[in-house]
């Protein structure tokens, strides 16, 4: 777009040429942009060129004179900077860019920034036009492809950051991070953090200058690690609310003799395990105790490690949602689910997926959901057997035979979840979505996948 040679395309009596400023700002501001405004991630299913020319920004400035000189006198319009690779690689197209980021910065003026970038670490040209301006970031997201020392140390060196709520980084194993580590030390604001390591050590992310004790989300992925180390970094984040691992690995060597000292997670409300750990390794977590958790997501760990798990955290009777992807098969996999729903009454949702050897047949299901006629006699309720559960999702595992309307009909004739007011199901290359408000009411809506 030439932003040199902006005309009035609107005519004169149009009620939007001479709209006045603050409702200009209002609409303008409310313009999405393909960034997720907590981590400054793309959207998913972002389909549009990733270059910060493609921001709202310069299509709003460019529709007439009015529009222009609005969007000029609002600096937080220009404060999101999305600089993916794709876009600078070579060419002409890599000058326009270079112009256009210089431009953007300008007009944001002294506002916080929202920072995407994605790109190497050789790319110096881009990155002297931004290292002057990082410290103003608000929300950061740094992804080196190739070179990532080299990238940090021309983008951090000297900077701080005094308005920074919000880090992810792509972390590379070695000595390589150490460049960053008086960077962010004193961020007073920083809450969220999320680092992927690539199969790095705990160790070096235990030399990172971070202030822990603010960060109250924390995700990373990758990580291979000590269990005392993993317990003793839990410890230093009295504040977290928000915990995902995936791909964490627990190193065999290093298992403690003794129990692991008891810790309180006062505030954790969530937390997220993918493909983490075993269940030796969360044998040692013998006291860890997460009075608040109320969501709950485990994926590949193993269902003997989640029951576990909500036995010594203390945590099972007040967890409002609960999703499990399993691996344990057969039988077992089969009853130990159902001692986990029966530690778990409160729930309102819930998510099974791919429980590939327990569960892959409707009647599995409505099995799992019926309690034991000898429930009393056993010392566990009876009646229903999961009495808040609202929503419910279910993927069986790939080898099952899954007749989807045999499930549905059961589930609601026989009332075993009479609660029960939506259930979500795979079908074909989609899913199907059941709204439930009646024993004969069903409404099936199909979604195509994306």
């Amino acid at each position: 777009m030439d932003t040199e040679n902006v005309h009035d395309s609107l005519p004169a009596t149009s009620s939007f040429s001479n709209a006045p400023f603050d409702i200009l700002e209002e609409i303008f501001m409310a313009c999405p942009t393909p960034l997720n405004e907590l981590d400054g991630s793309l959207k998913p299913k972002t389909y549009f060129e990733c270059f910060t020319e493609s921001l709202p920004a310069w299509a709003l400035s460019g529709v007439c004179q009015h529009w222009r000189e609005s969007a000029l006198s609002m600096p937080a319009l220009w404060s999101t900077a999305l600089i993916d690779r794709s876009a600078i690689r070579s060419g002409r197209r890599r000058e326009d860019f270079l112009v256009f980021l210089s431009l953007l910065l300008e007009r944001s003026k002294n506002v916080p920034l929202t920072i995407h970038l994605d790109c190497d670490g050789d790319n110096e040209d881009v990155l002297n036009i931004l290292s002057p301006h990082i410290s103003r970031a608000r929300v950061l997201y740094i992804r080196f492809h190739e070179n990532p020392e080299l990238g940090l140390r021309n983008l951090l060196s000297g900077s701080r950051f005094p308005f920074l709520y919000s880090l992810s980084a792509s972390i590379y194993p070695g000595g390589q991070f150490s460049p960053i580590s008086p960077a962010f030390a004193h961020a007073p604001f920083l809450e969220r953090l999320c680092i992927e390591t690539y199969s790095a050590r705990a160790q070096w992310i235990d030399s990172i200058g971070m202030p822990w004790s603010q960060i109250c989300y924390f995700k990373s992925g990758g990580l291979f690690t000590e269990i005392t180390s993993f317990y003793k970094n839990l410890l230093r984040m009295p504040n977290l609310i928000h915990l995902d691992l995936d791909n964490i690995r627990f190193s065999s060597d290093h298992f403690p003799s003794e129990p692991l000292p008891y810790t309180r997670l006062e505030y954790l409300t969530c937390i997220r395990l993918s493909h983490t750990a075993s269940c030796e390794a969360w044998d040692h977590l013998n006291n860890l105790e997460l009075p608040a958790l109320t969501e709950m997501d485990l994926r590949g760990v193993p269902l003997s490690a989640v029951k576990s798990l909500l036995e010594r955290s203390k945590c099972a009777s007040q967890l409002n949602a609960l999703t499990l992807w399993g691996t344990d098969s057969g039988e077992i996999g089969r009853e130990t689910i159902k001692e986990i729903l029966f530690m778990t009454p409160n729930l309102v949702s819930l998510n099974l997926q791919t429980l590939s050897g327990s569960l892959h047949k409707g009647e599995d299901f409505i099995q799992l959901f019926t309690p034991n006629p000898d429930a009393e006699r056993d010392g566990l309720p009876s009646g229903v057997l999961l009495p808040k559960l609202t929503t419910l999702q279910i993927e069986p595992g790939k080898s099952g035979w899954f007749r989807i309307n045999d499930f549905i009909d059961g589930l609601v004739s026989r009332e075993v979840l009479p609660t029960v007011k939506r259930v979500t199901l795979p079908g074909g290359w989609g899913t199907t979505v059941y709204e439930i408000s009646g024993v004969q009411e069903v409404k099936e809506t199909y979604y195509p996948e994306q």
